[in-house]
């Protein structure tokens, strides 16, 4: 089974230059940052995109490093992650989106978001199953790309979940 940590971070906190932010809560699976197993795995989806945007003339100056889009998200802040939240125990996230009502993206919870600070901007989803047992995170997706997963999934026990996400306080 797979180990989830939520730690709560000073160097976490997002700020904004106008004032406002909010605390992101770091997700850590198998010790392991969430964001940094994404970034593995979408890194070579980004370049190739940067490639191919570039061969079809976008200015670098438009597109900016090469691995830009890769992993480009943020933790998600306690109210959509801690109780009493139904996010990661399944939920459906309302991405705002129009999509068609059997859309499978519909049936599925957010997991990280965009670094603008809008959920809605750039984000990732997954399918969260939750039964007494268990709770399995897969058949992820990227909301505005068709990039590939390698069938990446975590199955975590139910009660070592359940500590984790009621352990956190602010």
């Amino acid at each position: 089974m797979d180990i989830v940590e939520l730690c709560i971070s000073p160097q976490l906190r997002v700020r904004w230059p106008e004032g406002g932010g909010f605390q992101q809560v770091e997700m850590l699976i198998n010790g392991q940052s969430l964001i940094q197993i994404i970034r593995d795995i979408e890194r070579p989806y980004a370049q190739q995109e940067y490639d191919q945007r570039m061969t079809e003339g976008e200015p670098k100056a438009d597109l900016g490093q090469r691995d830009d889009l890769t992993g480009d998200y943020l933790y998600l802040p306690p109210s959509l992650i801690l109780p009493p939240s139904r996010n990661f125990w399944g939920e459906p996230y309302d991405h705002g989106f129009i999509t068609e009502p059997d859309d499978p993206v519909n049936q599925k919870s957010l997991i990280l978001s965009c670094i603008c600070g809008i959920t809605e901007c750039w984000f990732l989803l997954a399918k969260i199953t939750v039964s007494d047992e268990m709770v399995r995170w897969d058949d992820f997706q990227q909301f505005h790309r068709d990039w590939f997963y390698g069938g990446l999934a975590f199955t975590f026990e139910r009660s070592q979940y359940d500590t984790a996400f009621n352990a956190v306080h602010l």
